[in-house]
């Protein structure tokens, strides 16, 4: 977990400020733990259509 943790804080810090980090997956919670004081984490969407069904994350730079 905690290698993910640091590949998103890294990831969030090569992106322009304000722009999502977006990731999709199959499971259905966040792969990644919440650090408010780090990064925000938010369901985004859940792609249906998609063969299995996939759901999407956002996490952005805390402000």
């Amino acid at each position: 977990m905690q290698q993910r943790v640091a590949l998103v804080e890294d990831l969030l810090a090569r992106i322009p400020a304000g722009r999502p980090l977006i990731q999709i997956t199959y499971g259905p919670l966040s792969p990644v733990i919440k650090m408010p004081d780090r990064y925000g984490v938010s369901h985004y969407d859940f792609v249906v259509r998609n063969i299995p069904p996939a759901q999407l994350w956002t996490y952005r730079r805390a402000v």
